[in-house]
């Protein structure tokens, strides 16, 4: 191999190694950026601790791997959320439906923030349990409306589903909540 070939190889190799020196500095800004927004949302998505450490390092190894498909279309936010959502349907197929519940109780008597619109831990925990009530879809997009106060342009960007039919899936969402809670109340009413 001629000198110059060897410079130029050294340059591509010097210019490589930069890139990914830059890439790996911009990645942990951004990862340092969106990783509690990533732990809360894993979090509500009724994800134990132990569980949210394993998924949360796949999604950012997602977002690497797909930065460059990343077309500005919805905000990071909402682009982390669908990798996390999907990343949770994954890890939900491997196991059983009842374990999920048990999850969503567990975080519910832990008592952890889920930045509800309730005061009371009480009102807390049971709204916990009453989302874990409805279906997926359901609770995808009471979660992004209320807890991530998302727009609905966000979120139909995110889920892929029109503003209208949307806003029909958060009102289903929120008669099936205050039926669920009415019914709890009467319940336990003397």
């Amino acid at each position: 191999m001629s000198e110059t070939l060897r410079v130029a190889s050294a340059a591509h190799q010097l210019d490589a190694l930069a890139a990914t020196v830059t890439l790996g500095a911009n990645f942990r800004s951004f990862y340092d950026a969106h990783f509690a927004f990533v732990w809360r949302t894993l979090r509500r998505m009724g994800l134990q601790h132990h569980e949210c450490e394993d998924v949360a390092q796949d999604v950012f190894l997602v977002a690497l791997r797909r930065m460059d498909d990343f077309e500005g279309r919805s905000s990071i936010r909402t682009w982390l959320h669908g990798i996390a959502r999907n990343l949770v349907r994954n890890h939900r197929r491997k196991h059983h439906r009842a374990e999920i519940k048990h999850n969503m109780l567990e975080l519910a008597r832990a008592g952890l923030s889920t930045e509800s619109p309730t005061e009371r831990s009480d009102d807390r925990d049971l709204l916990v349990r009453l989302i874990a009530q409805l279906d997926e879809a359901k609770q995808d997009i009471y979660l992004l409306a209320h807890l991530e106060e998302l727009s609905f342009a966000e979120i139909s960007a995110e889920l892929g589903v029109d503003i209208g039919e949307l806003r029909n899936r958060l009102h289903a969402a929120r008669r099936q909540l205050a039926r669920a809670a009415q019914h709890l109340i009467e319940r336990d009413t003397p």
